[in-house]
């Protein structure tokens, strides 16, 4: 097993104690800056301030009142009221890259975790260098619109499936949205 990288990290808290090499990244930057000193210490993890996608420069993140869980680049519309006590509470500008950029060894990793509110199929167009090396995706998936543009699972599946993957499981929280993993085929 090589690393893992979890893009949409929020935290990491997970991963404490981890002895496993770990990217994670977050963009925003309070949330970072927490998940760096929950971090401290632990040579295995190494903590990134960005957002990913298939350009480089600046976004508006569109911040959520959960400890950025439902943070997205993406505007939120049925979100608000599928999830009416989750509420946008402001916009944060962050930078954005491609996976591509910045991994530089991506023989390293073999797994990736992702959770962009959304914005998956994007943050994927810039890291197929990247996917070249990954074995298996963990990502969350929505059937339905949640954010303005939101990728759809079957769009998203049929991404995947180009770049050699297949779907393993799903889990649908709600019916609209949920958990997929891919493996390498």
């Amino acid at each position: 097993m090589r690393g893992l990288i979890h893009i949409g990290a929020n935290l990491g808290d997970e991963y404490k104690g981890t002895t496993r090499q770990n990217v994670l990244i977050e963009p925003l930057k309070d949330i970072y800056n927490q998940m760096v000193a929950i971090h401290k210490g632990n040579n295995n993890v190494t903590c990134l301030n960005y957002a990913l996608g298939n350009y480089t420069g600046k976004v508006e993140m569109n911040v959520a009142n959960n400890t950025g869980a439902s943070s997205s680049i993406l505007k939120p519309t049925n979100h608000l009221t599928k999830y009416p006590h989750i509420e946008f509470v402001g916009k944060e500008t962050v930078d954005i890259t491609k996976l591509d950029l910045l991994i530089t060894r991506p023989s390293d990793f073999d797994e990736i975790v992702i959770d962009v509110q959304g914005y998956e199929l994007e943050v994927f167009k810039g890291a197929t260098e990247t996917l070249k090396h990954i074995t298996r995706i963990k990502t969350e998936v929505c059937v339905d619109e949640l954010y303005e543009g939101n990728v759809t699972f079957d769009k998203l599946k049929e991404f995947l499936l180009e770049h050699n993957f297949r779907l393993e499981t799903v889990d649908l929280y709600g019916g609209n949205w949920g958990d997929a993993c891919f493996i390498k085929c």
